[in-house]
């Protein structure tokens, strides 16, 4: 029995030692754009077909993205940074998903030429060009 657990426990490290947490080939802005292009679309839920499925799965995936991102800037400014300070600084009425997805969108359409960068970071370019933070003074 001993045996048995060890051998259990030897093989189940190898195989999580052994696979990458996190496989993801389309890290940069050409996916996000993409991505985010579907969710503005009005798709009917629950979808009629499997490209209106395929639609719907690209843009939740975008909002999740950028909510996710929010949060995390939230997170900082809010624990570490202080409200002035992030990566961008939104408007005491916050922000909705339909406008932070709308901002990407038009930041990585009018700059085709950084899509090869990472997602994350074009993603903050757009927020941070719409939503600086104030600068502290020295």
């Amino acid at each position: 029995m001993k045996c048995a657990s060890a051998s259990a426990v030897m093989f189940l490290t190898m195989m999580f030692l052994g696979a990458p947490v996190w496989a993801d080939t389309d890290d940069d802005g050409n996916q996000l754009l993409r991505a985010c292009k579907q969710a503005l679309k009005d798709i009917p839920v629950p979808p009629t077909n499997s490209e209106e499925a395929a639609s719907l799965t690209l843009g939740t995936w975008c909002r999740g993205f950028l909510t996710g991102l929010v949060d995390m800037n939230s997170l900082y400014q809010g624990m570490l940074l202080g409200e002035t300070h992030g990566f961008f600084c939104f408007p005491k009425a916050g922000l909705d998903s339909d406008q932070a997805t709308r901002i990407v969108v038009k930041y990585l359409e009018s700059n085709p030429e950084q899509l090869h960068n990472s997602r994350r970071t074009l993603a903050v370019k757009a927020l941070a060009a719409v939503f600086p933070c104030e600068k502290s003074q020295p």
